[in-house]
């Protein structure tokens, strides 16, 4: 008498089972690898904080200056030097202020740096040393004082990234 191999179903339904375990291991892999998107906060006080910042934009563009920013390609051990330069609206360097520059990165707030904006030897010049822990794209958050009004901007750069 001959010997039957039996039913292949068993170890078809096993092997699927296998193959939906280990899609389902790759998938939780990912998502513990990944940061999560943040939570949204409040609303109204983020709508309120906006109109004050679409207020200071207004006040900064009546001023009628032309920063302009020049981030470092390459941080040496010290950071990355960025070089903002200000003209008013006749081109003349505009001198006399100090401020802040904000980096912040969307991916990982951990890397978020701040540094001084300080005068530089030439009129209109200005330089800020950021501690950058790694290079990559940050938005950044310009605020100069000293002058007439409060002048801000945000603005996207690829920091430290070598081109």
């Amino acid at each position: 008498m001959k010997k039957s191999a039996g039913s292949p179903w068993p170890f078809a339904i096993a092997t699927s089972l296998a193959i939906v375990v280990g899609i389902n291991l790759v998938m939780v892999w990912i998502a513990v690898t990944n940061p999560s998107a943040p939570a949204v906060g409040d609303y109204e006080a983020d709508a309120l904080a906006y109109d004050r910042v679409i207020e200071a934009r207004a006040a900064a563009r009546s001023l009628g200056w032309r920063v302009d920013v020049t981030p470092c390609v390459t941080p040496d051990r010290r950071g990355c030097e960025v070089v903002v330069e200000v003209r008013d609206s006749q081109g003349r360097g505009v001198t006399g202020l100090h401020g802040t520059l904000d980096a912040r990165r969307a991916d990982v707030t951990a890397l978020d740096r701040s540094s001084t904006i300080e005068p530089a030897e030439v009129a209109g010049r200005y330089h800020a040393l950021l501690p950058l822990a790694r290079p990559g794209s940050y938005a950044l958050a310009i605020v100069l004082d000293g002058g007439p009004a409060r002048w801000f901007d945000e603005r996207t750069y690829a920091i430290g990234v070598g081109r």
